[in-house]
């Protein structure tokens, strides 16, 4: 389940994607933590609103992996956090910059380093 900013960012885009669930998760170009993107002949994303989205798609997909669970990956998302300025973790995906320092974060979770 998405959270609402994720469930946002991706209906802001709803007449250019359109997305499907894949069985084996794979994650190959123009596929997504078992979603793989469909262009639609009517209209593409930008390469900024693409960046954004598969930014958003890969730092979910790393909290799901590490929570194991999606409504905890959407409140973690979502909340203001210590380790990154105060900021929420949303507020950081719209750079590559802002992701790779929330996937440090995550990844300091992952191995028990709380910050």
């Amino acid at each position: 389940m998405l959270s609402k900013s994720g469930r946002t960012l991706l209906a802001s885009h709803e007449r250019e994607l359109k997305l499907t669930s894949l069985p084996d998760g794979s994650d190959s170009l123009g596929e997504l933590g078992g979603f793989k993107m469909i262009e639609t002949s009517q209209n593409k994303l930008s390469t900024d609103e693409a960046q954004k989205t598969v930014r958003f798609a890969r730092v979910t997909a790393l909290g799901n992996a590490i929570f194991e669970d999606s409504q905890m990956t959407s409140r973690w998302l979502e909340r203001s956090n210590s380790a990154l300025r105060g900021l929420s973790p949303m507020e950081l995906l719209d750079t590559e910059e802002g992701a790779r320092e929330v996937e440090s974060v995550l990844r300091r979770l992952e191995y028990g380093i709380y910050s």
